[in-house]
């Protein structure tokens, strides 16, 4: 089997896309991957830096993409730049493939991502995780893009995508019409188009296949949600061990503070790459003995004290 992994970074994340595709072959020894990179402007030493990385039975395919055609798509969160829009035009960047599986820069791959790759999406247009922030904490917004109640908002950080159904619909030509319908009200930019257009069209995964701040949280407060839809509880339900850890919040997995689940693996990944150029190396910013003491202690807590690991 062959996996087509898709990223998106520019050159300040080179080092964190390294990192990011190096925790994917970890957990897949034996498995062919083919990474494609949705580029907006890495240089050419950083490009050859990350494919150095790779394993022989991995290979690599930077797409440069054209900011220019993002321009009229609003950027309303200052640490999100146009990069984000890329993957709205996957259908016709990869014409080649049929399937494949998007991940966000920020998350490393803990555990094999076969169950998640092999998911039958029947008519649907994506695989997504419900995103618990949107749906417990900031009730109300979906509805504001014209979303119904039993229509779950999901995180668009991992994101299997049925690409044959992208072309079919022409995603990027119904982005930009729906960006004109809704970029006054829109907060969460591509995130938000993709759940406006995808109504219906989702095939909803176990969150422990995009494991985020808010879904720890929940489980080590004990929330239990309102709303009793068995899909919705069977789905927030995390199935250990976690696939996918997601640092969609302030605390990213590079930054020597970060204590969520499984940040001290991006040290370890850091420093098994053979080829760091020197703009590298202060990306990769060593945590103290104490922020240590603290994950390690966080790590025992959540595992034993709350089953999540």
């Amino acid at each position: 089997t062959v996996m087509n992994i898709v990223f998106a970074a520019d050159n300040n994340y080179a080092a964190y896309l390294c990192v990011a595709a190096k925790s994917v072959e970890t957990v897949h020894p034996d498995t062919a991957i083919r990474f494609y990179v949705l580029d907006t402007g890495i240089s050419e030493a950083n490009r050859a830096a990350v494919a150095a990385n790779l394993r022989e039975n991995s290979s690599i395919r930077f797409i440069t993409v054209n900011s220019d055609d993002f321009s009229t798509f609003p950027l309303n969160i200052k640490h999100i730049s146009i990069t984000t829009y890329a993957r709205l035009k996957l259908g016709e960047y990869i014409p080649d493939c049929d399937k494949v599986l998007y991940l966000d820069i920020d998350v490393l791959v803990k555990d094999s991502l076969k169950p998640l790759w092999e998911t039958d999406l029947g008519d649907n247009c994506v695989g997504a995780c419900i995103d618990l922030f949107i749906e417990e904490t900031n009730k109300g917004y979906k509805q504001k893009i014209g979303m119904e109640a039993q229509e779950y908002y999901f995180n668009a950080g991992v994101l299997l995508i049925n690409l044959e159904k992208w072309r079919q619909n022409d995603i990027f030509k119904m982005s930009c019409e729906w960006v004109e319908r809704y970029k006054d009200i829109m907060e969460y930019q591509d995130q938000d188009i993709l759940n406006g257009l995808f109504k219906g069209q989702v095939c909803y995964l176990n969150s422990c296949f995009n494991f985020m701040p808010t879904n720890y949280d929940f489980m080590v407060g004990g929330t239990v949600s309102e709303n009793h839809d068995p899909l919705y509880r069977d789905r927030i339900n995390a199935v250990m061990p976690v696939s996918i850890c997601h640092y969609c919040g302030p605390e990213k997995q590079w930054l020597g503070h970060c204590r969520f689940l499984g940040a001290e693996q991006f040290g370890k990944l850091a420093a098994s790459l053979k080829t760091v150029p020197e703009e590298w190396k202060s990306k990769f910013s060593e945590p103290t003995i104490k922020q240590k003491f603290k994950r390690w202690r966080r790590r025992l807590s959540a595992k034993f004290l709350h089953g999540i690991y």
